[in-house]
């Protein structure tokens, strides 16, 4: 019997603050082959992982994102790169300026592919690990072309709340839980 084929989409930030907001240093290196694979159901095959993200060079600890992205990599996972835009910004009551980085191109990233694997038809289910609101439009745009295409939102359980939008565009929501992302660790050395 064919299997149905899964294609996994990853917001590397949108995953790594919902992480975060458990307050598990111990979970942020996911291995997200395994972890993707893991959500699959006995009809279904894991047949790519997407992951995108920029890397914040300024950020003195940057490197360990570079070293997470080489793992990613070497576990068969396509990783997509945006980048960040330097802004100064003057305070309105103060007048001090400071330096703010805004993520960029990686939310587009993210549609574009989406969109291009539906119209090429390699995927069956879409596992989307983002609460980004930026990809309903999308999403609905492929539910209407492609109707028999499935979308389902993976989050960690604590951004759920937050996810309104993107819960009323999907099939289904999976959450994520600490217990579940410890079986699905990476080494990155």
């Amino acid at each position: 019997m064919q299997k149905f084929r899964v294609s996994s989409y990853v917001d590397g930030y949108n995953l790594y603050h919902g992480i975060k907001s458990f307050g598990v240093d111990s979970v942020q290196n996911v291995n997200l082959w395994s972890l993707s694979d893991s959500l699959t159901r006995d009809s279904q095959e894991l047949t790519a992982v997407h992951y995108f993200s920029a890397i914040a060079e300024w950020r003195s600890d940057h490197t360990k994102h570079v070293t997470y992205i080489s793992a990613l990599r070497k576990n068969n996972i396509t990783v997509h790169l945006g980048h960040f835009r330097t802004k100064k910004r003057r305070c309105d009551n103060c007048g001090n300026v400071r330096t703010e980085h805004e993520e960029k191109e990686t939310d587009v990233k993210i549609a574009l592919q989406i969109l291009e694997d539906a119209m090429d038809d390699k995927f069956d289910t879409a596992f989307i690990m983002s609460a980004d609101a930026d990809l309903v439009p999308v999403i609905q745009s492929i539910r209407k072309r492609f109707p028999e295409k499935r979308f389902v939102m993976v989050l960690p359980k604590v951004r759920f709340k937050r996810a309104h939008d993107m819960k009323s565009a999907v099939h289904a929501a999976i959450p994520l839980t600490v217990g579940r992302l410890r079986k699905h660790q990476l080494t990155t050395s």
